[in-house]
Order: C-alpha cells, then structure tokens, then sequence
C-alpha cells in the first residue's frame, strides 16, 4: 500500500509511526472489511534525512495481500500533457468529519502539474494526508477505473510550489520516486512499528 511519508515517519510527531491500522471501507463504527495491522514500511531516503517535499511517500508491506478482495488502483506515471487541465480526485477521512471515521470525496481540475507535485483546489484536511489523488483514464463510465497519479499531503498554506501556486497539494507518482522507494526497501531495514 502506499501514503504518504509524514504519515509513516514525521519527526515533529515523534519520528516512525507506532502502529498503522487500515480499516478499508471504515463508516463510522461500521468495519465491513478486516482491519489490517501494518508494521513494515519504507519511506525515500530523501524523505528519512531532509523532509523533502518532492519525496513525501511511503510503501507499507500489507500483513497478507487483500487486491483481490478489495480492489486495486491502476498507477499512472503520466506526462505532464496527461495531466495538464485532469479532473483529479480525492476520497479521504478527515479529521474534522466524525474525526476520521467518514469518507469524503471531491474531484476538480489540476491547477498546476510541477515535476514532483500535484496542485489542485480540492478541499481537503487534515487526516486526509496519503489519500490517492486519481484520475478516470476512460471516460467510458461502465470501463472507468481508477488511475492513482498522485498522493495528497498539503494544504494551500503549507507548500506553495516555486511557481508561487498557492492549492492544495500531493506528491506526484512518478518513475523516480519508486525507484527510490525500492532502493530504500533494498539498502535499509524496514521500520517496525512497535
């Protein structure tokens, strides 16, 4: 599965998370789906030393795979020309909505396509951190599956990028920062949680 890298290791939080449940489908007090302890996840390097904001993702190692049951995400590793002008889309949990146990969902154009990141006026909050950011790639209704392009991890205020775009945004999904999420699976141990 993957989030993003604050949620997993934050030193203004006290550094590696202790212990990440995934409740899919959560509702309220209403669990339709088991809830899956994590305790393996890797983050960028980039990520570990300097909070680099380009590399704000994390991969956890789900206790047993679950796709098939749930669904999956397509990943898409799209151009710029893709994403120029997408309606992107967001569905998270936040905190200021029955503290994290309700699903919200909006969709909006993309505001700006950085190399790294994702700006959109999606209105989202805090606990939302990590939710994908996808796009339809096939307009066809009854074919559509969802395309993860992106994972949200900031507000307007928090990261403007050099262009001065002041929106929401998420980290981009793109080649480089798998190949560095995988390094960091190949060359480190993994977190535990404790």
């Amino acid at each position: 599965m993957i989030t993003a890298g604050h949620c997993v290791f934050d030193p203004e939080c006290g550094g590696w998370a202790s212990r990440i449940i995934a409740r899919p489908g959560l509702n309220g007090d209403r669990e339709p789906y088991e809830a899956l302890t994590i305790d393996t996840m890797f983050v960028p390097e980039a990520w570990y030393k300097a909070r680099d904001l380009a590399w704000d993702a994390a991969i956890l190692q789900l206790p047993h795979p679950v796709g098939d049951d749930l669904g999956w995400f397509g990943v898409g590793l799209l151009p710029d020309q893709a994403l120029n002008g997408a309606r992107l889309n967001i569905c998270g949990y936040p905190a200021d909505r029955g503290f994290g146990t309700e699903q919200y969902f909006m969709a909006n154009r993309v505001a700006h396509v950085g190399p790294d990141r994702l700006f959109y006026e999606i209105d989202t909050m805090p606990g939302q951190s990590g939710s994908p950011v996808w796009l339809y790639k096939d307009a066809d209704t009854d074919k559509r599956s969802p395309i993860a392009v992106g994972l949200h991890a900031y507000g307007a205020s928090k990261a403007p990028d050099q262009h001065g775009t002041l929106a929401n945004s998420g980290t981009r999904l793109r080649d480089e920062l798998f190949k560095k999420i995988n390094e960091s699976r190949k060359d480190a141990e993994p977190a535990k949680a404790t």
